[in-house]
């Protein structure tokens, strides 16, 4: 008896689950009849969003360059248009593709001319560039050719300047020469003078007061005794006139003044000598 309740109590047990197994089995064949039933719809239904999506293939590739839309007017060429593959849907598809095609070379046309501008631009921008260059280095050339003549009218007027200091320089050393030359001239005609004017200190040892007006003929030979009275009249005349010397003339350094009073005095006894002073005479 027992056994028997447990039986049906085992059997009690399993009925939910034969239950939810038949429910599911229900479901799954009422979800696959829908499904079946609903077909037809669904792929009218992909088809449309097919058909959407193909009509939305231009914006993909909007301001695009060339290249891509050309690439994508290729895929929307290539799309199958088969009565097979979009049944009553196939007109639709026909004119998605139709528009998407003449949308597509629009924009390809669109692409192609703000490239072509683009290019116009880079090509006008570089020549601008070589332009602007060409100008920069034509003005630099200048600039240098400028500064160097400007450097080189510098060194001239520089060299110019410098080689007409020398030349005034020159002058002027040449015009003191010439003015140091005169005045030593002019000094020693002054010390002639002076010399020529000078009394004879040896006047008083002269003798013959008388002095005949012929010149004193020259002895053909001077003996030691002649030269050594000679040289005492040059001292003597020489120390004579040399303070007179100094007190006329200035500049002269003390064996310029020394030599200009024995010149005067070999003057004055060789002018004795030759009969040049009268009346007076050197005895020997």
């Amino acid at each position: 008896m027992d056994d028997a309740g447990k039986k049906v109590k085992a059997e009690l047990n399993e009925l939910p689950l034969v239950i939810d197994e038949n429910r599911r089995n229900f479901r799954e064949k009422m979800e696959a009849l829908q499904e079946e039933i609903r077909r037809p719809v669904t792929e009218i239904e992909n088809r449309e969003k097919e058909i959407d999506g193909i009509k939305a293939m231009h914006m993909a590739v909007a301001m695009s360059g060339s290249a891509i839309i050309r690439q994508q007017l290729e895929k929307v060429k290539a799309i199958e248009l088969t009565e097979e593959k979009w049944k009553e849907s196939l007109a639709k598809a026909e004119d998605a593709v139709a528009g998407e095609v003449r949308a597509l070379n629009l924009m390809l046309q669109e692409a192609e001319k703000r490239e072509e501008e683009a290019r116009e631009l880079e090509e006008l921008r570089k020549k601008q560039e070589e332009a602007d260059r060409i100008i920069r280095e034509q003005k630099i050339k200048e600039e240098a050719e400028r500064r160097a003549k400007a450097e080189a009218e510098a060194r001239s007027a520089a060299e110019k300047a410098r080689l007409e200091r020398e030349k005034a320089e020159a002058e002027r050393k040449a015009a003191e020469a010439e003015k140091a030359r005169q005045e030593a001239e002019r000094k020693a005609k002054e010390a002639e003078l002076a010399a020529r004017n000078v009394p004879n200190p040896v006047q008083a040892a002269a003798v013959g007061a008388q002095q005949a007006a012929t010149p004193m003929p020259k002895p053909s030979k001077w003996t030691p005794e002649m030269k050594a009275v000679n040289k005492a009249v040059y001292e003597q005349i020489a120390a004579y006139v040399l303070p007179e010397i100094q007190k006329t003339i200035v500049g002269f350094t003390e064996n310029g003044y020394r030599v200009a009073a024995e010149e005067a005095a070999k003057a004055v006894v060789k002018a004795i000598l030759t009969g040049k002073i009268r009346n007076l005479k050197v005895e020997y």
